[in-house]
């Protein structure tokens, strides 16, 4: 019985038994899901981080569009009203 006693098997059974054994496991269970969840969790905010950047850069391409469009206006005004300027005072002859 004695030997039977001395393995790692029964030492480990009994081990179990022994509150600060059962405090020392609740407490790594606790850390595992806890590390998990967290993983979960950064997986979760990675995704959403990623699809808002494409979302923002989507926005992004669609200012840049319509900020040339309103510069080709602009241009296409300022020589509309060159070119009136000129007709107006005679193209410049005097």
């Amino acid at each position: 019985m004695n030997a039977l006693m001395q393995t790692p098997y029964y030492q480990n059974m009994m081990a179990q038994y022994d509150p600060q054994v059962q405090q020392s496991y609740a407490a790594m269970m606790q850390q595992s899901y806890f590390n998990e969840a967290k993983k979960q969790f950064s997986k979760f905010e990675e995704n959403l981080i990623h699809e808002k950047e494409t979302i923002m850069e989507q926005e992004k391409q669609t200012l840049l569009e319509e900020m040339d469009a309103i510069k080709g206006e602009l241009n296409s005004a300022k020589e509309e009203n060159k070119s009136s300027i000129q007709e107006f005072f005679g193209g410049g002859r005097g």
